[in-house]
């Protein structure tokens, strides 16, 4: 596991780099860069994201369960699993989780990591 005051320093190192674009949020969503950035490192079976504002709040997207120990200021979860059956419409749920976060708290200007 990795240590969440690090972390938070990889966020603020982010940070930066968001002021000078000019960016109200960051949403990451490959595994590796969720646990690099949040903590969390998401079970190859599971999706995860971590919404990272412009003020230095974060949000971070788990499965099942909110995440216990993460870098993020809230966490929240989707239903990975159902009837300990996997879902085949994880991405998307983890998504509208995501989309439901940037809706309670809108940003103008979102940059979001594409990768996974």
């Amino acid at each position: 596991m990795l240590d969440v005051n690090f972390c938070r320093r990889r966020q603020r190192r982010l940070l930066d780099e968001m002021a000078g674009r000019s960016l109200d949020a960051v949403v990451v969503g490959a595994a590796q860069h969720v646990y690099y950035l949040g903590g969390h490192l998401p079970r190859w079976t599971h999706h995860g994201a971590l919404v990272l504002y412009a003020d230095g709040r974060s949000v971070l997207v788990s499965a099942n369960a909110p995440a216990k120990q993460a870098a993020a200021d809230d966490v929240c979860s989707y239903e990975a699993n159902r009837f300990s059956t996997m879902r085949s419409d994880q991405a998307a749920e983890c998504t509208r989780q995501v989309a439901m976060v940037l809706k309670d708290r809108p940003a103008a200007r979102v940059a979001v990591d594409a990768s996974a």
